[in-house]
């Protein structure tokens, strides 16, 4: 949050929680599929971290 703050331009505040008002539970997915998904995106996660200045480190 102190990043968005920060990136906005607004004073740094501290929240008391942050509830999670919408929990859910996935089952994982499968490798091959999670491999395909890395390589379809890697060209635009790129673009995006280079863009940005900052890396995510998705993998």
């Amino acid at each position: 949050m102190k990043e968005v703050y920060s990136f906005l331009n607004l004073p740094d505040y501290q929240m008391p929680k942050y509830p999670n008002y919408n929990p859910g539970s996935y089952p994982p997915i499968h490798d091959k599929l999670r491999h395909q998904l890395l390589d379809f995106f890697r060209p635009y996660n790129q673009q995006l971290e280079e863009f940005l200045g900052m890396k995510f480190h998705w993998e």
